[in-house]
């Protein structure tokens, strides 16, 4: 997780000891029923958009290998020049 927070506080924003030991059991459900819903919801969108987002990739690619070309062309010829 990218946060240093537990599950509970992070969901109420309560330290654990203000929270019932009966609700601890609640808020985990809560939290692992999101991720997990989240990752389906991400899965089944990059299915869907699968199709579009290689048109994309396939369109961009070209101009990204020439772009790449010239900065690499650039940082040769400026370190030719630091070397002269």
């Amino acid at each position: 997780m990218f946060y240093q927070t537990k599950p509970w506080q992070f969901l109420t924003g309560l330290p654990q000891k203000a929270i019932a030991a009966s609700d601890l059991p609640v808020l985990q459900f809560i939290e692992t029923q999101g991720k997990q819903a989240l990752r389906e919801r991400l899965k089944l969108e990059a299915l869907a958009n699968a199709e579009r987002d290689v048109a994309l990739a396939s369109e961009w690619f070209p101009l990204e290998e020439e772009a790449a070309g010239h900065v690499s062309a650039a940082r040769r010829l400026k370190k030719s020049h630091k070397t002269n």
